[in-house]
């Protein structure tokens, strides 16, 4: 799941204007987004297929981030969240490749999006 992440941030820093559909599979939920971004805006319509607990319909919807910028900041602290759990219980670069990949993506993000300001979240 965070390949697709970093794939997609990736894809948004270089190009102005794109779409990815990204299918997320896990134990605990299955959810289909399609993203497009263009003119600095982006466009996210999830589906939510499978969710435990029933949330489906609190899940389902359209959101419009009023910039490319506000859409990519929301990944800061959850990409510093994933890193940091990795390091923690030990796992380096040499271990899991990607995670050099991962901690790049994350110090490459200038700033935090309104749900962790300040890089705080509930957690901390």
């Amino acid at each position: 799941m965070v390949d697709d992440v970093i794939d997609l941030l990736g894809a948004m820093d270089a190009s102005t204007t794109g779409a990815r559909t990204i299918h997320w599979p896990s134990s605990s939920f299955m959810a289909v987004w399609n993203i497009e971004w263009t003119g600095g805006v982006v466009a996210v319509d999830a589906r939510w297929d499978s969710v435990i607990g029933g949330t489906e319909p609190l899940l389902r919807r359209a959101d419009r981030f009023p910039s490319l910028g506000s859409f990519i900041a929301e990944w800061k602290k959850t990409l510093e969240i994933v890193c940091l759990a990795l390091v923690e219980a030990g796992y380096t670069s040499a271990q899991i490749p990607p995670l050099a990949q991962l901690e790049a993506a994350s110090s490459k993000l200038p700033r935090y999006g309104q749900l962790y300001a300040g890089g705080e979240s509930a957690a901390d």
